[in-house]
């Protein structure tokens, strides 16, 4: 079948994932634009900011470039994509969202793959997706997904609404990592590929179903439709040895190898510092930390009035106003926060700039929930 050729299993793909990203950053147009109250948090301080009419105009010709790419791989409209792209994504953070990280890298081919030459780029792009399988797995071995994700879970898809029951159940919450390991693996042989790509597929469709009856986060909507169409194209019936040191050619081994490094290597750090949580692929671990900027009560007149609606209560510290800087990413931008200590610093940097006393503001990650469980504390002389 024409279909089950590596070359067109290559090029469907692409195909896929620029539908797929182009669909995603319409969802999430705020966060690709600068007309926005949450702020931008650059790679590096000197990436140059743009106007608000540059910036739109910016990312409707990447956009275009996206589609264009996909369906004609020239050079020359290829190389332009990448470079606008890369220039985006460094001017901020928020910007390199877990399927933002997937896609730029499975569409990194298009820059030196050559006409006639889709297939051997096959085994990349298998490996891109083990590695989401495995470490998306692996990171909800703990007991906060149990806790957080999986009643969350229990109570939206099956309906468990009584705490203590869900709370007896949660040991059941070892199931969903233990089929997205075992799907990681699976996919590697190809006597089982076929198995794995039905447990993906049946994976995906869950986490649909719980996203739209929880009514949260649905600009992942698009990614999880993606990789039941990815995995299914990249792996069903598919008979290739997954290939790293045999593989012809120095471009083709290099990015290859560079695939393994970077999604099946480095994410094995991240519980030490030594990679960031999302290009690790800790999705709905429960373990990303909960950001909260506290305000004295006494400033309220000086807090913007567009952050009341992301107030929160939290008990065990009382006299403060609480902005949930999570749910202000969610809601505003439609992707969630970025969840490391620097870019947290970052957003915290412009309050301590603003009118309020920087007594008067302190910055906390609380891990497990609000009001018990261990935390960070921050002052604004921390983030200078």
């Amino acid at each position: 079948m024409p279909f089950l050729q590596s070359e067109n299993r290559v090029r469907i793909s692409f195909i896929i994932v620029s539908l797929a990203f182009v669909t995603g950053v319409l969802l999430s147009w705020k966060v690709w634009g600068v007309d926005r109250f949450f702020p931008t948090l650059p790679i590096v301080d000197f990436i140059p900011k743009t106007s608000i009419f540059i910036g739109e105009l910016l990312i409707y010709l990447l956009v275009v470039l996206i589609l264009i790419s996909s369906v004609f791989p020239k050079k020359w409209i290829v190389w332009p994509m990448f470079l606008l792209l890369t220039f985006i994504l460094l001017q901020d953070q928020m910007r390199w969202q877990p399927w933002v990280y997937l896609y730029f890298f499975f569409l990194l081919p298009l820059l030196i793959v050559r006409k006639n030459q889709n297939g051997n780029y096959i085994s990349y792009l298998q490996i891109l997706l083990i590695g989401v399988y495995l470490y998306s797995g692996v990171y909800k071995f703990s007991g906060d997904f149990n806790v957080v994700t999986f009643e969350r879970i229990l109570y939206f898809l099956f309906g468990v609404e009584d705490e203590a029951t869900r709370q007896s159940l949660n040991y059941l919450g070892y199931i969903i990592p233990t089929l997205e390991v075992l799907v990681a693996i699976l996919l590697v042989f190809k006597k089982t590929r076929n198995f794995a790509v039905f447990g993906a597929i049946l994976s995906h469709l869950t986490i649909l179903f719980y996203l739209y009856l929880s009514g949260h986060n649905y600009v992942v909507f698009p990614w999880n439709i993606a990789m039941i169409a990815l995995v299914f194209v990249l792996f069903f019936k598919a008979e290739n040895h997954i290939e790293l040191i045999k593989l012809k050619g120095f471009k083709l081994k290099f990015i290859t190898v560079l695939g393994a490094i970077l999604f099946l290597v480095m994410p094995a750090t991240s519980s030490f510092g030594g990679w960031d949580r999302y290009p690790s692929f800790k999705l709905y671990s429960g373990t990303n930390g909960i950001y909260m900027i506290a305000i004295d009560q006494d400033q309220l007149k000086k807090i913007d009035y567009r952050l009341h609606d992301y107030f929160w209560d939290v008990q065990r510290f009382p006299g403060k106003y609480w902005i949930y800087v999570n749910w202000w990413a969610l809601e505003e931008l439609n992707v969630p926060f970025y969840p490391e200590e620097r870019t947290f610093k970052q957003v915290g940097r412009t309050f301590c700039d603003g009118e309020i006393p920087n007594s008067k503001i302190d910055f906390y990650v609380m891990w497990e929930d609000f009001d018990s469980g261990p935390y960070e504390k921050f002052s604004c002389s921390d983030l200078r």
